[in-house]
């Protein structure tokens, strides 16, 4: 391996634009408070000649040394097959992007405000910006390192908590990626208010997502969710979220909008199950009792001749290819006594 491949892998090349672009906030910063209390010149020039004389040092430390997760350890001490110098490339990039932030925020403050608003107020809007965006910062390092560990619910809650304080280039997929799965949610009739809740949440807390169609709702991976719809005059529905997160024949993803039905369609007894496909095979929706039939109920359709009644059979009996008519297959519901049976 070459040297510069080598300084590559160590990450000294990113130490290095890190520690320039900490030295950039660090003068910005400084250059501020000195012209609020009129120093000379010379005091931001040694300043700067100190930080200049400590980017050498920088370099060999990041040389000498890894992060681990175990701690900081000599590079000569650590695994090649278990060194985390990817992961730790990836913070110091987000790190680094996060200091040219608040250095062009310094900047522009700097150069850019009126010499009336110079003072006080100027230190208010810098502590603002700064406070946010190494917060935000600081949760993208949080968010890495729970993907790294699996903690795809925590990584999730995290993300949506940040996502807003992100620009559009750092908040897209990169952010959610490893961790989190998205859908569009349709329902037919469409304009229903939709709600989502974790399975371990208490009963009473739903998220209202908005009203459908929704474009590109996020989910933690590997999390479970129950999702509620609700529409004036229909029924409402509550479902998991395997119900929208389908698949065609190739493997890609697919929105089946969500059937709601009015009120007085379904008896009250029963749900509607939204179809799905399985091994290459589309299934329709059906229906099924909220509840198990109890041994009363089951007692009772007997006692009504219920198998007797031919309105119950809605699909044709067939043997050996042929129809068969109702009565002669009704006939054949013996048991082994020859008692006529269900």
């Amino acid at each position: 391996m070459s040297i510069v491949q080598e300084l590559k892998r160590r990450n000294v090349f990113r130490v290095a634009v890190a520690y320039v672009v900490a030295a950039w906030v660090i003068t910005e910063v400084i250059s501020l408070v000195l012209e609020i209390y009129e120093s000379p010149d010379s005091v931001i020039r040694v300043i700067v000649a100190l930080l200049a004389l400590g980017l050498p040092f920088a370099m060999v430390f990041a040389w000498a040394f890894e992060v681990t997760p175990e701690g900081l350890k000599r590079e000569s001490e650590v695994d090649r097959s278990r060194s985390i110098t990817p992961q730790t490339a990836k913070r110091l990039d987000l790190l680094t992007i996060g200091m040219v932030v608040v250095a062009v925020g310094l900047f522009s403050v700097d150069r850019f405000l009126p010499d009336q608003f110079r003072d006080a107020p100027v230190a208010v809007v810098d502590d603002a910006l700064t406070d946010r965006v190494r917060w935000a910062t600081q949760q993208l390092l949080e968010i890495d390192r729970l993907r790294d560990l699996g903690d795809n619910g925590s990584a999730f809650a995290l993300a949506t908590e940040v996502e807003p304080l992100l620009s559009e280039d750092t908040s897209g997929e990169d952010l959610w990626a490893g961790f989190s799965w998205s859908s569009d949610i349709k329902s037919d009739p469409s304009g229903a208010e939709v709600f989502r809740q974790p399975m371990d949440a208490a009963e009473d807390e739903w998220e209202s997502l908005g009203t459908t169609p929704l474009k590109t709702v996020r989910f933690a991976e590997g999390e479970g969710y129950r999702l509620r719809f609700e529409l004036e005059g229909h029924r409402r529905v509550e479902l998991l979220q395997t119900a929208i997160r389908q698949f065609d024949d190739l493997g890609a993803p697919r929105v089946k909008p969500i059937r709601l039905d009015p009120v007085d369609v379904l008896p009250e007894e029963m749900v509607r199950i939204p179809g799905f496909t399985y091994d290459l095979v589309d299934y329709a929706d059906f229906f099924m009792d909220r509840f198990e039939v109890t041994n009363r109920e089951y007692e009772r359709f007997v006692a009504v001749a219920g198998y007797e009644t031919q309105a119950h059979w809605i699909q044709n009996f067939v043997r050996d290819g042929k129809a068969v008519p109702w009565e002669e297959a009704v006939s054949e519901f013996v048991d082994r006594t020859g008692r006529p049976g269900p």
